[in-house]
């Protein structure tokens, strides 16, 4: 068992001695939470995941592979480096990365160790009616909408704010977010209205960057071109968590401690269906390569 943090080269021996080791390699914590807990409910309890946190990777080392400097970049390029020297049927590692921006920014990583979720990210296996009516029923039991309702109003403005913080990668400009969206936004009983290009401008305008608006909004056009089909794969974890907290709190209680991002997603992730979890895409292929 990984108790500290281990270089590359320790896994790549370790692996090739003992080929019917079964480590999962995770960005954070949720994945490794929601990934454990399915894997002992399918008997799988020999299979031991772990945060990519438990591996030294250098800065630099992700700037060689062209990879950005995150738990994302650092599972990916752990993928590469299994992928060099163990065989391509070895099953002793997997790597799961969030799908994350790469449907809208034409990215494709590829390798026999790595594995990519269904959606955008761990918590978007939350985004659910059932899911969320049962954590409406334990925060916010007087609110008037259902679930369904909720997320509707809810998912043209989540897949704004993707589709704004995809730009800022696409076009590299490494800008720093703003502290709230919600000063672009209208709510109702009926409806939530977001005001796209007071955002933008606000966005741009905290970076220094207004002078390049009319091609921040031109290529906000293109990457919008390209989100259909799952909403669930052009929706940010993080931004849901935000936005449902301050829908709740607009429409029930401001002062309630429930109705912070943070718990709700914590609320999120545990209450995810691991039955229905089989029935997905990821769970199924990491279950055959963990199962063998």
């Amino acid at each position: 068992m990984i108790t500290e943090q281990k270089k590359i080269g320790e896994l790549i021996n370790r692996y090739w001695l003992e080929p019917t080791i079964r480590d999962v390699f995770v960005e954070g914590r949720s994945d490794a939470l929601v990934i454990s807990r399915f894997l002992r409910l399918q008997n799988l309890r020999d299979v031991r995941v772990y945060e990519i946190s438990c591996v030294e990777i250098t800065p630099d080392l992700l700037l060689q592979s062209r990879l950005h400097d995150g738990k994302r970049g650092r599972v990916i390029f752990l993928a590469w480096e299994f992928q060099k020297v163990l065989p391509p049927t070895s099953t002793a590692a997997t790597c799961v990365a969030d799908r994350d921006y790469d449907a809208v920014l034409d990215r494709n990583y590829e390798s026999p160790f790595l594995l990519f979720m269904d959606h955008c990210c761990m918590e978007m296996y939350g985004f659910d009616p059932e899911i969320l009516e049962s954590l409406l029923a334990t925060v916010a039991p007087s609110l008037s909408n259902d679930a369904n309702t909720v997320l509707a109003k809810m998912v043209p403005l989540l897949q704004s704010l993707f589709a704004i913080r995809a730009t800022n990668i696409a076009l590299g400009l490494g800008m720093k977010w703003l502290d709230s969206f919600e000063d672009s936004c209208t709510i109702t009983d009926d409806s939530i209205h977001f005001d796209e290009e007071d955002f933008v401008t606000r966005y741009l305008g905290k970076n220094a960057k207004l002078n390049i608006k009319p091609l921040f909004l031109e290529k906000l056009a293109e990457i919008r071109t390209k989100i259909h089909g799952d909403r669930r794969a052009f929706i940010r974890g993080h931004d849901f968590s935000s936005v449902l907290a301050w829908y709740l709190r607009e429409h029930t209680s401001k002062t309630s401690p429930f109705l912070r991002p943070q718990v709700l997603e914590r609320f999120l992730v545990a209450l995810i269906d691991h039955a229905h979890l089989q029935n997905c895409w990821f769970f199924r292929e990491l279950l055959t390569r963990v199962g063998q």
